[in-house]
Protein backbone atom coordinates (compact mmCIF):
# COMPACT_ATOMS: atom_id res chain seq x y z
CA UNK A 1 0.00 0.00 0.00
CA UNK A 2 1.29 3.56 -0.99
CA UNK A 3 1.91 6.04 1.93
CA UNK A 4 -0.59 8.89 1.36
CA UNK A 5 0.69 12.23 1.50
CA UNK A 6 -2.56 13.85 2.11
CA UNK A 7 -3.30 11.44 5.27
CA UNK A 8 -3.40 13.84 7.74
CA UNK A 9 -4.93 16.85 5.77
CA UNK A 10 -8.36 18.15 7.38
CA UNK A 11 -9.10 19.72 4.29
CA UNK A 12 -8.42 16.52 2.12
CA UNK A 13 -10.86 14.63 4.24
CA UNK A 14 -13.78 16.76 4.02
CA UNK A 15 -13.16 17.68 0.27
CA UNK A 16 -13.20 13.86 -0.72
CA UNK A 17 -15.20 12.11 2.07
CA UNK A 18 -12.66 9.19 3.17
CA UNK A 19 -8.84 8.66 2.74
CA UNK A 20 -7.11 5.71 3.72
CA UNK A 21 -3.20 4.93 3.21
CA UNK A 22 0.00 3.42 5.50
CA UNK A 23 2.25 5.37 6.90
CA UNK A 24 5.59 3.44 8.72
CA UNK A 25 6.59 5.52 11.93
CA UNK A 26 10.58 4.98 12.81
CA UNK A 27 11.53 4.32 16.45
CA UNK A 28 10.93 7.22 19.03
CA UNK A 29 8.80 9.02 16.86
CA UNK A 30 6.27 10.68 18.82
CA UNK A 31 2.94 12.44 17.95
CA UNK A 32 1.63 14.97 19.71
CA UNK A 33 -1.84 14.97 21.12
CA UNK A 34 -4.30 15.72 18.76
CA UNK A 35 -7.86 15.47 17.66
CA UNK A 36 -9.67 15.69 14.26
CA UNK A 37 -12.62 16.74 13.06
CA UNK A 38 -13.80 13.44 11.46
CA UNK A 39 -13.71 9.61 12.36
CA UNK A 40 -10.73 7.39 12.09
CA UNK A 41 -9.64 4.01 11.91
CA UNK A 42 -6.42 2.64 12.56
CA UNK A 43 -4.79 -0.89 11.75
CA UNK A 44 -1.42 -1.68 13.25
CA UNK A 45 0.55 -3.85 11.45
CA UNK A 46 3.57 -4.17 12.33
CA UNK A 47 5.53 -3.14 15.47
CA UNK A 48 4.72 -1.46 18.95
CA UNK A 49 3.60 2.04 19.98
CA UNK A 50 2.48 3.34 22.76
CA UNK A 51 -1.13 4.96 22.47
CA UNK A 52 -2.76 7.58 24.53
CA UNK A 53 -6.67 7.99 23.86
CA UNK A 54 -7.72 10.69 25.96
CA UNK A 55 -6.44 9.58 29.56
CA UNK A 56 -5.67 6.26 28.63
CA UNK A 57 -2.42 4.83 27.70
CA UNK A 58 -1.75 1.64 26.39
CA UNK A 59 1.09 -0.60 24.74
CA UNK A 60 -0.22 -1.45 21.40
CA UNK A 61 1.35 -4.23 18.61
CA UNK A 62 0.54 -5.85 15.09
CA UNK A 63 -2.96 -6.37 15.44
CA UNK A 64 -4.49 -3.44 17.55
CA UNK A 65 -7.37 -1.49 15.22
CA UNK A 66 -8.75 1.74 17.37
CA UNK A 67 -11.47 4.24 15.93
CA UNK A 68 -11.22 7.39 17.25
CA UNK A 69 -14.04 10.29 16.79
CA UNK A 70 -13.83 14.08 16.68
CA UNK A 71 -14.23 13.96 20.63
CA UNK A 72 -10.96 11.99 21.40
CA UNK A 73 -7.71 13.26 21.77
CA UNK A 74 -5.18 10.70 20.86
CA UNK A 75 -1.34 10.67 20.71
CA UNK A 76 1.43 8.16 19.64
CA UNK A 77 5.37 7.23 20.71
CA UNK A 78 6.63 4.37 18.53
CA UNK A 79 8.68 2.12 20.59
CA UNK A 80 10.03 0.16 17.49
CA UNK A 81 9.29 0.35 13.75
CA UNK A 82 5.77 0.50 13.01
CA UNK A 83 3.34 0.54 9.81
CA UNK A 84 -0.05 2.02 10.91
CA UNK A 85 -3.24 1.82 7.91
CA UNK A 86 -5.06 5.03 8.81
CA UNK A 87 -8.49 5.25 7.63
CA UNK A 88 -10.41 8.73 7.74
CA UNK A 89 -13.67 9.24 7.14
CA UNK A 90 -16.49 12.14 7.15
CA UNK A 91 -19.66 11.73 8.94
CA UNK A 92 -21.74 11.23 5.18
CA UNK A 93 -19.62 8.15 4.26
CA UNK A 94 -21.79 5.99 7.53
CA UNK A 95 -25.12 6.30 8.54
CA UNK A 96 -26.72 7.76 11.57
CA UNK A 97 -27.09 5.00 13.57
CA UNK A 98 -23.48 4.05 13.37
CA UNK A 99 -22.49 7.77 14.45
CA UNK A 100 -24.87 7.39 17.18
CA UNK A 101 -22.31 3.91 17.93
CA UNK A 102 -19.29 5.38 17.59
CA UNK A 103 -20.43 8.62 19.77
CA UNK A 104 -21.00 6.34 22.57
CA UNK A 105 -18.94 5.92 25.82
CA UNK A 106 -17.60 2.43 24.47
CA UNK A 107 -14.51 0.02 24.09
CA UNK A 108 -12.20 1.77 21.19
CA UNK A 109 -9.28 -0.24 21.14
CA UNK A 110 -9.79 -3.83 19.53
CA UNK A 111 -6.89 -6.88 19.28
CA UNK A 112 -7.50 -9.38 16.61
CA UNK A 113 -5.37 -12.70 15.76
CA UNK A 114 -4.79 -14.66 12.16
CA UNK A 115 -7.49 -14.36 10.06
CA UNK A 116 -9.49 -11.92 11.31
CA UNK A 117 -6.55 -9.31 11.61
CA UNK A 118 -5.98 -10.72 7.86
CA UNK A 119 -9.47 -9.76 6.68
CA UNK A 120 -9.49 -6.41 8.28
CA UNK A 121 -6.05 -5.56 6.69
CA UNK A 122 -7.11 -6.78 3.42
CA UNK A 123 -10.77 -4.52 3.78
CA UNK A 124 -8.45 -1.57 4.28
CA UNK A 125 -6.08 -2.02 1.51
CA UNK A 126 -9.39 -2.57 -0.68
CA UNK A 127 -10.28 0.97 0.88
CA UNK A 128 -7.10 2.81 -0.40
CA UNK A 129 -7.48 1.10 -3.52
CA UNK A 130 -10.87 3.23 -4.10
CA UNK A 131 -9.03 6.49 -3.41
CA UNK A 132 -7.39 6.39 -6.93
CA UNK A 133 -10.94 4.86 -8.49
CA UNK A 134 -13.41 7.34 -10.34
CA UNK A 135 -16.79 5.43 -10.30
CA UNK A 136 -18.69 4.33 -7.13
CA UNK A 137 -15.42 5.01 -4.65
CA UNK A 138 -17.78 6.62 -2.19
CA UNK A 139 -20.16 3.56 -2.05
CA UNK A 140 -17.71 1.34 -2.03
CA UNK A 141 -15.34 2.52 0.61
CA UNK A 142 -18.78 3.66 2.75
CA UNK A 143 -20.25 -0.04 2.50
CA UNK A 144 -16.26 -1.55 3.45
CA UNK A 145 -16.12 1.14 6.27
CA UNK A 146 -19.78 0.54 7.77
CA UNK A 147 -19.32 -3.51 7.38
CA UNK A 148 -15.75 -2.92 9.03
CA UNK A 149 -17.34 -0.85 12.23
CA UNK A 150 -20.36 -3.61 12.35
CA UNK A 151 -18.14 -6.14 12.89
CA UNK A 152 -16.46 -4.21 16.30
CA UNK A 153 -19.72 -3.66 17.05
CA UNK A 154 -20.62 -7.15 17.44
CA UNK A 155 -17.89 -7.74 19.31
CA UNK A 156 -19.25 -5.73 22.27
CA UNK A 157 -23.08 -6.63 21.24
CA UNK A 158 -24.70 -6.40 24.44
CA UNK A 159 -27.71 -5.16 26.81
CA UNK A 160 -25.49 -2.72 28.33
CA UNK A 161 -23.41 -1.17 24.63
CA UNK A 162 -27.22 -0.64 23.40
CA UNK A 163 -28.44 0.89 26.37
CA UNK A 164 -25.57 3.25 27.14
CA UNK A 165 -26.02 6.98 26.00
CA UNK A 166 -23.44 9.52 24.74
CA UNK A 167 -21.92 11.86 26.78
CA UNK A 168 -23.39 15.85 26.38
CA UNK A 169 -20.26 16.67 24.52
CA UNK A 170 -20.49 13.60 22.39
CA UNK A 171 -24.12 14.27 21.48
CA UNK A 172 -22.98 18.24 20.70
CA UNK A 173 -20.53 17.32 18.74
CA UNK A 174 -22.59 14.71 16.81
CA UNK A 175 -25.41 17.52 16.25
CA UNK A 176 -22.96 19.96 14.80
CA UNK A 177 -21.55 17.06 12.29
CA UNK A 178 -24.98 16.40 11.54
CA UNK A 179 -26.35 19.94 10.79
CA UNK A 180 -23.87 21.94 10.07
CA UNK A 181 -24.73 23.27 6.56
CA UNK A 182 -28.82 23.86 8.00
CA UNK A 183 -27.98 27.28 9.63
CA UNK A 184 -27.64 25.53 13.16
CA UNK A 185 -26.25 27.73 16.37
CA UNK A 186 -24.89 27.40 19.10
CA UNK A 187 -28.00 28.16 21.03
CA UNK A 188 -30.15 25.54 19.02
CA UNK A 189 -27.46 23.05 19.94
CA UNK A 190 -27.91 24.00 23.57
CA UNK A 191 -31.68 24.04 23.56
CA UNK A 192 -31.72 20.53 22.19
CA UNK A 193 -29.26 19.08 24.81
CA UNK A 194 -31.14 20.85 27.70
CA UNK A 195 -28.44 22.96 28.92
CA UNK A 196 -27.30 26.81 28.48
CA UNK A 197 -25.15 27.94 25.95
CA UNK A 198 -22.51 29.19 28.52
CA UNK A 199 -22.09 26.02 30.00
CA UNK A 200 -21.93 23.68 26.71
CA UNK A 201 -19.54 26.39 25.51
CA UNK A 202 -17.07 26.36 28.56
CA UNK A 203 -17.24 22.24 28.42
CA UNK A 204 -16.54 22.18 24.98
CA UNK A 205 -13.59 25.07 25.26
CA UNK A 206 -12.44 22.89 28.34
CA UNK A 207 -12.54 19.32 26.31
CA UNK A 208 -11.71 20.35 22.51
CA UNK A 209 -9.24 23.52 23.23
CA UNK A 210 -11.18 25.01 20.94
CA UNK A 211 -14.58 27.10 20.52
CA UNK A 212 -17.81 26.00 19.70
CA UNK A 213 -18.54 28.52 17.69
CA UNK A 214 -14.64 27.96 15.99
CA UNK A 215 -15.35 24.24 15.52
CA UNK A 216 -18.76 24.95 12.94
CA UNK A 217 -17.24 27.96 11.54
CA UNK A 218 -14.80 25.11 10.48
CA UNK A 219 -16.94 23.03 9.31
CA UNK A 220 -18.94 25.33 7.47
CA UNK A 221 -16.19 26.50 5.69
CA UNK A 222 -14.13 23.10 4.58
CA UNK A 223 -17.87 22.40 3.00
CA UNK A 224 -17.65 25.72 1.02
CA UNK A 225 -14.28 25.05 -0.31
CA UNK A 226 -15.57 21.81 -1.38
CA UNK A 227 -18.06 23.34 -3.42
CA UNK A 228 -15.74 25.96 -4.89
CA UNK A 229 -12.96 23.58 -6.26
CA UNK A 230 -15.83 20.65 -7.38
CA UNK A 231 -18.63 22.66 -8.79
CA UNK A 232 -19.32 25.81 -10.45
CA UNK A 233 -23.10 26.86 -8.88
CA UNK A 234 -22.72 30.50 -7.67
CA UNK A 235 -20.95 32.01 -4.57
CA UNK A 236 -24.34 32.62 -3.18
CA UNK A 237 -25.65 29.42 -3.62
CA UNK A 238 -22.24 27.99 -1.90
CA UNK A 239 -22.98 30.33 1.09
CA UNK A 240 -26.42 29.47 1.40
CA UNK A 241 -25.46 25.42 1.03
CA UNK A 242 -22.78 25.97 3.73
CA UNK A 243 -24.99 26.75 6.42
CA UNK A 244 -24.94 31.01 6.05
CA UNK A 245 -28.40 32.76 5.35
CA UNK A 246 -26.31 35.97 4.35
CA UNK A 247 -24.00 35.90 1.19
CA UNK A 248 -22.39 38.95 2.88
CA UNK A 249 -21.74 37.43 6.24
CA UNK A 250 -19.98 34.00 4.42
CA UNK A 251 -17.75 36.54 2.50
CA UNK A 252 -16.44 38.47 5.84
CA UNK A 253 -16.28 34.96 7.47
CA UNK A 254 -14.44 33.43 3.90
CA UNK A 255 -12.02 35.97 3.96
CA UNK A 256 -11.02 36.70 7.54
CA UNK A 257 -10.14 32.48 7.97
CA UNK A 258 -9.00 31.58 4.26
CA UNK A 259 -7.06 34.67 3.27
CA UNK A 260 -8.72 35.50 0.28
CA UNK A 261 -12.34 35.82 -1.78
CA UNK A 262 -14.19 32.92 -2.26
CA UNK A 263 -13.91 33.39 -6.53
CA UNK A 264 -10.59 33.95 -5.82
CA UNK A 265 -10.28 30.76 -4.30
CA UNK A 266 -12.01 28.73 -7.02
CA UNK A 267 -10.19 30.77 -9.47
CA UNK A 268 -6.89 29.52 -8.49
CA UNK A 269 -7.68 26.18 -6.49
CA UNK A 270 -10.42 24.74 -9.52
CA UNK A 271 -10.13 21.16 -10.10
CA UNK A 272 -7.11 20.76 -7.70
CA UNK A 273 -6.82 17.47 -5.11
CA UNK A 274 -6.18 19.25 -2.24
Amino acid sequence: MKNNPNLENNRWVHQHGFSAGERTLYKGRIIQPHWHNYYELEIITRGKVRHTLNKDTAELQSGSIYFLTPTDFHSIISLEETDIINIAFTNNMISSKLIDYLNRPIQHTFFLKGADFEYFEGRAQRIAKENESNIFKDEIASAIITEMLYLLFRALSSDSFFNQSPSLLQSAISIINKHYMDNITIQSVSDELHVTPQYLGKLFKEQMNTSMTDYLTNLKLKHACHMLIHSDIPIKDVAFESGYNSVEYFLYVFKKNIKTTPSEYRRTNKGKSI
